[in-house]
């Protein structure tokens, strides 16, 4: 078993960085299954992805537009 992991961040950031959506995470996500399962024809596997993240609301939308992954989460929370 294993997981692809991303981090996104969004409330720490603020002004310092753009914003980028969650599709612009997703696109290597997916990519990285389509070789994976090219390279392993063979092989079951399940498409997880470990999202770590500072802003609730990216799990939703993972979880929403990207049905056929499992998605696990860490959310971080920053004191200012």
């Amino acid at each position: 078993m294993f997981y692809l992991r991303i981090h996104v961040r969004r409330t720490d950031k603020g002004s310092e960085a753009a914003f980028h959506d969650v599709s612009e995470y997703m696109k290597y996500v997916e990519d990285y299954y389509i070789i994976y399962q090219y390279q392993n024809p063979n092989v079951n596997f399940t498409k997880r992805v470990y999202l770590a993240t500072d802003e609730p609301t990216v799990f939703k939308d993972i979880r929403t537009k990207y049905e056929g992954f499992e998605v696990y989460r860490k959310i971080f929370s920053f004191l200012h």
